[in-house]
């Protein structure tokens, strides 16, 4: 189980949203490693405009994911290419 998380950077309240997953596909080009390209993933995104119910008002928030439990296998895919359409 990984959570879904968004987070204001004003009060850091938000929402957790728990979502089963069996695989992780991750962008390793430009990274040095697995665990430098495993720690973008779950860095997070910052989306400007968005809407905080404990402010009440339009605040920035911070969009990721955090592991909360592994499945007993985990397949991790790493994408060492990008397409650029």
């Amino acid at each position: 189980v990984y959570k879904r998380q968004l987070r204001c950077k004003e009060c850091n309240k938000g929402r957790d949203i728990p979502e089963k997953f069996l695989d992780i596909s991750c962008q390793v080009e430009g990274y040095k490693g697995v665990h430098e390209a495993l720690d973008a993933y779950y860095a997070g995104d910052d989306i400007e405009d968005y809407h905080c119910e404990t402010c009440d008002a339009k605040r920035t928030v911070t969009k990721g994911a955090k592991l909360a439990r592994c499945p007993p296998v985990l397949q991790i895919s790493l994408n060492r290419t990008k397409y650029d359409m």
